[in-house]
């Protein structure tokens, strides 16, 4: 298999594990609670809480109808985005293939949620933080992920820019130091 089919084959196969665990654990919630209610697993800690998120994150505009149809248009329009821009991507290094392969699943399985229900199931519940989900924490994995990604180039970038020079006595003086 040549290294670009295979680079694809991870990528969206990562993506589709995002999407499939979010679908399947809120499917699981659903079904096993009513809305709002709440199991301790670690008492005062963390509990599987149903919560219906009808807003953004940590439940913010939840009481807009605009605010909810602006949500399906940002994350469709991150889809395509994410299509035009495949090519770049999927040929770029492992973390930042990583990191769209974490947000494209997690988009996906909150967009699935709220043209589905009109709202998005979250239930991981640590006291201390809103509600959340497993498409979320893709999401923030992803944006943490490309983050990680333009610090690195941009690291890359001014080590390339400094003469070898500069390189090399910097090299010297830390061994010196070391010394």
């Amino acid at each position: 298999m040549r290294t670009q089919s295979r680079r694809r084959l991870w990528f969206y196969a990562l993506a589709s594990v995002v999407v499939l665990a979010d679908q399947g654990t809120k499917a699981l919630i659903r079904y096993c609670f009513t809305p709002e209610m709440s199991w301790p697993l670690w008492p005062g800690v963390f509990h599987l809480t149903y919560v219906r998120n009808r807003g953004a994150a940590f439940g913010l505009l939840k009481h807009s109808e605009l605010a909810q149809w602006l949500f399906v248009a940002v994350a469709g329009a991150a889809i395509v985005g994410f299509f035009i821009y495949r090519r770049q991507i999927l040929s770029g290094g492992n973390l930042l293939r990583v990191a769209f392969a974490l947000l494209l699943g997690g988009t996906v399985g909150n967009l699935l949620d709220r043209l589905r229900f009109g709202y998005v199931v979250d239930f991981l519940d640590f006291r201390i933080w809103p509600v959340f989900n497993l498409a979320d924490i893709g999401i923030t994995g992803g944006v943490v992920l490309f983050m990680a990604h333009l610090i690195y180039l941009e690291i890359r970038d001014l080590r390339m820019a400094r003469p070898r020079e500069a390189v090399a006595d910097d090299t010297a003086e830390n061994l010196k130091s070391e010394i």
